[in-house]
C-alpha cells in the first residue's frame, strides 16, 4: 500500500485477501506471502479511504477465517506501530536469546496516525477472549 496507490486498487486487494484468507483458514499463515499481507492490511488502517474495510477484512480472517490470533501476530503489529523485538545474545552465550523492545523505528512507512491499530487490537484482543 503505497502512498500514491489508487484507493479502488487498494480495496480490491482488501476485498480479495478476505476472501482468500477465509476460504484458506488456518493455512493462510502457513503461506510466504502471509506477513506481507498481514502488514499492509494493518498499515491501511492509518489510511482513512480504507480503513473502515481493512477493519472488516482483518475481523474476517480474525473470526470466520481463524487465520490469525493476536498472539501470532504481534511481531506484525509492533512493525506497524513503529516498535520492534531485537532478540541478542546476552553475555556471549550462544544458546540463551533475551528479547528486549527496541527504540521506536522513525520511518515514514511505519508513521501516521497509531490511534486507529491501538483501537484495532484492543477489539480483536476482546474477541479473542470471547472465543475462548
Amino acid at each position: 500500500g503505497g502512498k500514491n496507490a489508487n484507493v479502488h486498487v487498494l480495496r480490491s486487494a482488501l476485498i480479495a485477501a478476505g476472501l482468500i484468507g477465509v476460504s484458506m483458514g488456518t493455512d493462510l499463515i502457513k503461506q510466504s506471502s502471509w506477513k506481507t499481507i498481514m502488514i499492509e492490511t494493518i498499515k491501511l488502517l492509518k489510511n482513512k479511504q480504507c480503513f473502515s474495510l481493512a477493519k472488516k477484512v482483518l475481523e474476517q480472517l480474525h473470526i470466520h477465517g481463524r487465520c490469525f490470533t493476536v498472539a501470532n501476530s504481534l511481531e506484525f503489529i509492533a512493525h506497524v506501530l513503529g516498535v520492534g523485538f531485537n532478540s541478542s545474545t546476552s553475555g556471549g552465550k550462544r544458546n540463551s536469546q533475551v528479547t528486549e523492545l527496541s527504540q521506536p523505528r522513525k520511518s515514514s512507512a511505519v508513521g501516521g496516525n497509531n490511534i486507529e491499530v491501538v483501537g484495532w487490537l484492543a477489539e480483536s484482543i476482546g474477541r479473542e477472549r470471547k472465543m475462548e
